[in-house]
């Protein structure tokens, strides 16, 4: 019986010296006396509180980047809507510039205005379309765009009073 004794004192003190060696807290790594020693210390325990707490702010950080992400398709969304709009006005100031010409020819070609004030109202309607054009090619401010689009509105209106203005004086 002395010899079990021995043997088991023997093992008891491997066992106990193997698990004074755990050195991972990770179950995959390490084996099966570090297991028990993470165990037996409640590292395991920590070790899992400590990823619940990272996943946690992750879940934290993803809701954070969410919620940016969704005000910025807000922004995108208005932005997209005021290019829509300034786009609309171009097309329609470019179309109302396409019918005042056509107005003044036929205004000319039934003696309305003189030809000297034809030729002026058509180069002036002339420049205000290139100007029109080149906004709509243009990919800057948007505060800065619309005011130049009324800008160029306020210039057609102009050149309209000076034709019926030309107009009302042949009478």
């Amino acid at each position: 019986m002395l010899k079990f004794t021995s043997i088991g004192s023997f093992l008891l003190m491997c066992s106990v010296a193997l698990l004074g060696c755990a050195t991972t807290d990770d179950p995959r790594e390490g084996g099966y006396f570090d297991a028990l020693h993470a165990m037996a210390m409640g590292r395991y325990d920590k070790r899992l509180r400590d990823k619940q707490a990272e996943l946690y702010a992750r879940y934290s950080i993803n809701a954070d980047l969410k919620t940016q992400k969704d005000k910025l398709d807000a922004e995108k969304a208005q932005i997209d809507d005021k290019l829509i709009t300034n786009q609309e006005s171009l097309d329609s100031l470019q179309q109302e510039l396409e019918d005042f010409d056509k107005k003044m020819s036929l205004a000319r070609t039934q003696g309305k205005i003189q030809k000297k004030t034809y030729n002026t109202l058509k180069k002036q309607v002339a420049a205000l379309s290139k100007q029109a054009r080149s906004q709509s090619n243009d990919n800057g401010d948007l505060k800065e765009k619309r005011a130049h689009i009324e800008e160029l509105k306020k210039r057609k209106q102009k050149i309209e009073d000076s034709m019926q203005k030309a107009i009302d004086e042949l009478r």
